[in-house]
């Protein structure tokens, strides 16, 4: 699998998870089971074509991207379409958070 295919599997797999997490949201704490369902399917879907990106892109580099916008993207529709709401303060955690977990992954190195 080329690297091209394997960048396209892993904003495929994020955008899944990021659908995912906000269909959890709708389903209201497994009140409407449907859509709960369909969100653990969406999880399922998200995680193979996770697995896809994996085979060219290193484990902490993937996870580091798939953190810092499903953190950012699931906050902005939370507080954009499901009225939550976000003091200053809050959007600098957000941030230190992807920060902090880009910088932790991607400084790992690869033992072979």
């Amino acid at each position: 699998m080329t690297l091209t295919r394997c960048v396209t599997a892993l904003i495929a797999a994020v955008s899944i998870e990021i659908v995912a997490t906000t269909l959890l949201s709708l389903s209201d704490s497994f009140k409407i089971i449907s859509i709960g369902v369909l969100a653990i399917i969406c999880y399922g879907v998200s995680y193979y074509f996770l697995s896809l990106a994996l085979r060219r892109i290193h484990i902490g580099v993937a996870y580091a991207i798939w953190s810092a916008v499903g953190i950012i993207s699931i906050t902005f529709i939370q507080t954009r379409y499901f009225d939550f709401t976000l003091t200053q303060d809050s959007w600098i955690g957000v941030g230190m958070v992807i920060i902090g977990t880009l910088i932790l992954n991607l400084a790992i190195k690869q033992k072979r």
